[in-house]
């Protein structure tokens, strides 16, 4: 399913995806056929509430950074900030660029 994908890095072989708004936020490692038209095998790295909203991904030297917990729950439909939902604590996760 690709709806809700907020975040997509290339990485050798792949993607990384990052993927919140529908049913569970998650992190991603997809990994391509040696073509590169179809995916031949996904693994979830992250996934639950605890993850809050991941929304960007970046490569850096042997690793994958993504943001969560970003607070994009905290926003109405037309951009209002939502009262009763507490603020977040965005941060990085940091995964080998191996996994």
């Amino acid at each position: 399913m690709t709806a809700g994908i907020d975040g997509m890095v290339a990485v050798p072989a792949g993607w990384w995806r990052c993927r919140h708004g529908i049913v569970v936020p998650r992190v991603v490692r997809l990994w391509l056929s040696a073509d590169g038209t179809r995916i031949d095998r996904w693994k979830v790295l992250a996934r639950g509430p605890d993850i809050g909203d991941p929304t960007h991904a970046a490569v850096r030297r042997s690793d994958v950074l993504v943001l969560v917990d970003s607070g994009w729950g905290r926003f109405t439909e037309d951009g209002k900030v939502r009262p009763d939902v507490p603020p977040s604590r965005p941060r990085l996760l940091r995964f080998s660029l191996d996994r």
